[in-house]
C-alpha cells in the first residue's frame, strides 16, 4: 500500500481540491427560499419558480458539454476554476440585490450555472491527475463528503436568512469569496496535457475511446441523466412538501436538506469501503436506497418523519456521484478523465434542469402534490433499480476498463 503524504502542503492541496465540488452546493441553498419566493410571485406558474433551482444545470449543461472539452485541452485548469468562482460568486449574490422580477433572479441563477458547469467537472479530473488507487477512490467520497460537511453550515445560514427574508438568503453566496483565496493560493497549477506530435511540436492529447468503450460511458451518462432528474425532484419538491403537509417554515426545509447532507456526509467518508466491498454494486445500491428515500418522503406526516427520510436520500446521493466518477474515469485513457467527467456533469446537469417538469410529466398519472410526486419518483427508482441490477449482473462490456498503472504527476503551485 503506497503512503499517504500528511505533509501541511498536502493537506491544503487536499483541501483546496475537495473544496471546488462546494459549488455543486448551490441548489439546496436557495431551495429554503422557493416557497417563500412562490408567495411573492403568485401569479407565477409553479415551474417557473421551480427553475429558480434548477436553471443553473441549463447554463452548466451548455459549460460542460460544449465548452469544457475545449478549455481543459487548452488552459491550466487552476485558471478555469479562479475564474469559475468570481462568476459563481457575482451570480449567487446578484440575487440579494436585483430580486423585483422573477427574470432578475433567473438572470443571476444562469451565472450560478455558468460557474458550476466551469468548476464541477474539474474537481474528478484533477483528482484523477493528481491521485491513484484507493488514495483516488477515497478522494473521490471524500469530496462529497468534505463539501457535505460545509454545504450544512451554509445551508444552516441560508434557512436563517431566509426566516428573515427570502432575499437575504442569496448573501450566503459571499462564503466563496473565501473559497476563491484558498484555491488562488493552495490549488496546484495543472497545465493542459500535451503530446510531441509527428512533427516534433506539442500539441494536446485528443479524446479517443474505443467502441465498447464509449457504449460503456453512454450507459453511465444514461444513468447519471436519470439519476439526477429524479433525485433533484425529490429536493426541489421538499420545500413544498413542508409546506402542504404544514410542517414548518422554511427552517424546517433548511433543517431538512442539511439532514440530507449528513446523509451524504456520512456515505462520502465510507465510500472507499463501500467500493471495496460490493465493488460494482455500489450504483446498484445507491438507487436502491434512493427509492426507499422517496418512499419514505411520500410518508413524512411528521417533522421526525421528514428527517429520516432526507438523511436516506442523502445516502443515495452520497453514493452515486463519487460511484459515477469512478466509472468514468475508469474508461479509456487516463488521460481522457477531464473530459469523461464533463460529460457526466453534463448530463446530470440536463437530469437536473428536466427535474422542473417531471411534475407535469407524473400529473398525467397522479395528483401532482408534493407527496404524490415522491411516491411516483420511488417507484420509478425501483425500476432503475431493477434495471441496473441486470446490467450490472449481465456485464456485457466486461474488461473495457484501462488498468491504472501510470503514476500521479508532481503537484506544483505555480
Amino acid at each position: 500500500m503506497a503512503k499517504v503524504d500528511l505533509s501541511i502542503k498536502s493537506i491544503l492541496t487536499r483541501f483546496s481540491v475537495l473544496f471546488i465540488y462546494l459549488l455543486n452546493v448551490e441548489s439546496s441553498l436557495v431551495n429554503s427560499a422557493l416557497a417563500d419566493i412562490k408567495k411573492t410571485f403568485p401569479d407565477v406558474d409553479p415551474s417557473t419558480i421551480s427553475l429558480i433551482s434548477t436553471i443553473p444545470s441549463l447554463s452548466s449543461i451548455v459549460v460542460a458539454l460544449f465548452v469544457m472539452p475545449f478549455l481543459i485541452k487548452r488552459y491550466n485548469k487552476k485558471s478555469i476554476v479562479i475564474t469559475a468562482l468570481v462568476i459563481y460568486s457575482i451570480g449567487g449574490m446578484a440575487g440579494f440585490l436585483f430580486n423585483t422580477t422573477v427574470t432578475q433572479l433567473l438572470a443571476g441563477r444562469f451565472l450560478v450555472g455558468i460557474g458550476m458547469g466551469l468548476s464541477a467537472p474539474l474537481c474528478a479530473g484533477i483528482i484523477n491527475e493528481l491521485y491513484v488507487g484507493m488514495e483516488k477512490t477515497n478522494m473521490l467520497g471524500w469530496s462529497n463528503a468534505v463539501d457535505s460537511c460545509m454545504g450544512i453550515l451554509l445551508t444552516m445560514v441560508a434557512g436563517i436568512l431566509c426566516a428573515m427574508n427570502w432575499r437575504y438568503t442569496f448573501l450566503a453566496y459571499g462564503i466563496f469569496l473565501i473559497i476563491l483565496v484558498m484555491e488562488i493560493f493552495f490549488l496546484p497549477s495543472l497545465p493542459a496535457p500535451v503530446a510531441e506530435g509527428q512533427s516534433g511540436n506539442k500539441e494536446s492529447v485528443k479524446v479517443v475511446y474505443t467502441p465498447k468503450q464509449m457504449i460503456k460511458l453512454i450507459c453511465v451518462l444514461l444513468f447519471a441523466f436519470c439519476f439526477l432528474m429524479f433525485a433533484k425532484t425529490v429536493m426541489v419538491k421538499t420545500s413544498i412538501l413542508v409546506s402542504e403537509q404544514n410542517l414548518g417554515s422554511a427552517v424546517i426545509t433548511s433543517t431538512a436538506m442539511s439532514t440530507l447532507m449528513f446523509g451524504m456526509i456520512a456515505t462520502g467518508f465510507i465510500f472507499g469501503i463501500v467500493e471495496r466491498v460490493i465493488k460494482r454494486y455500489t450504483i446498484v445500491l445507491a438507487a436502491a436506497v434512493m427509492a426507499v428515500g422517496a418512499f419514505m418522503m411520500s410518508a413524512s406526516n411528521s417533522v421526525s418523519m421528514l428527517m429520516a427520510a432526507s438523511f436516506v436520500v442523502g445516502i443515495g446521493n452520497g453514493l452515486v456521484q463519487p460511484s459515477l466518477m469512478t466509472k468514468a474515469l475508469a474508461i479509456g485513457p487516463r488521460t481522457n478523465g477531464s473530459f469523461a467527467t464533463s460529460m457526466v456533469i453534463g448530463l446530470m446537469g440536463i437530469g437536473s434542469f428536466l427535474a422542473a417538469y417531471t411534475e407535469k410529466f407524473f400529473g398525467l398519472f397522479t395528483d401532482p402534490t408534493a407527496v404524490h410526486l415522491m411516491h411516483a419518483v420511488g417507484v420509478t427508482f425501483t425500476v432503475i433499480t431493477v434495471i441496473t441490477l441486470i446490467y450490472v449482473v449481465w456485464n456485457p462490456l466486461k474488461g473495457v476498463n484501462h488498468a491504472e498503472n501510470d503514476q500521479a504527476p508532481s503537484i506544483s503551485n505555480g
